[in-house]
């Protein structure tokens, strides 16, 4: 069996809904509540009061490896949640099959720096055939930041 690990930096991340209404500017810097702050170490996020909002992680996919569909083992999303944000859901997909999701989920704190309990989760165990993505709930109890560092995921052919 062969393993495989795939990652994409947290600058990649997209959010589902963009605008003032659910993201307010990060340091004041103009267009930041549609697009977040990129910067080298990833993206950061500023949420609004009271709001939720999903944030979305394309993971490169081997699909096929040595003539043999891969599964997924494992999918890992790294992050620093000021106090205030919260992540509430994760979400596994296969192309436009959700295969696994994680839910009542209260996470926060800072894991934006190595593998840890509270930011990776286990795959479908099925064959993989189309290409894994990665969706976050982040609840805003108050005006507060989600900084997305890095995403991956572990494949077995």
């Amino acid at each position: 069996m062969a393993k495989q690990a795939m990652w994409v930096p947290g600058y990649v991340a997209q959010v589902e809904i963009p605008g003032n209404t659910r993201l307010r500017l990060v340091n004041g810097v103009p267009w930041t509540d549609v697009t977040g702050l990129r910067v080298g170490s990833g993206a950061i996020f500023r949420g609004a009061a009271n709001q939720s909002n999903w944030f979305h992680f394309a993971i490169p996919t081997p699909v096929i490896t040595d003539d043999k569909r891969v599964t997924l083992d494992r999918v890992f999303v790294l992050y620093n949640a000021s106090p205030g944000a919260r992540i509430e859901a994760a979400h596994i997909w296969d192309g436009p099959n959700r295969i696994r999701n994680y839910d009542n989920l209260s996470l926060t704190g800072n894991h934006g720096g190595g593998i840890d309990g509270s930011n990776n989760w286990a795959g479908g165990g099925g064959p993989v055939f189309w290409g894994i993505g990665v969706s976050i709930l982040l609840r805003f109890i108050t005006e507060s930041n989600i900084h997305f560092t890095t995403a991956g995921g572990d494949f077995t052919s």
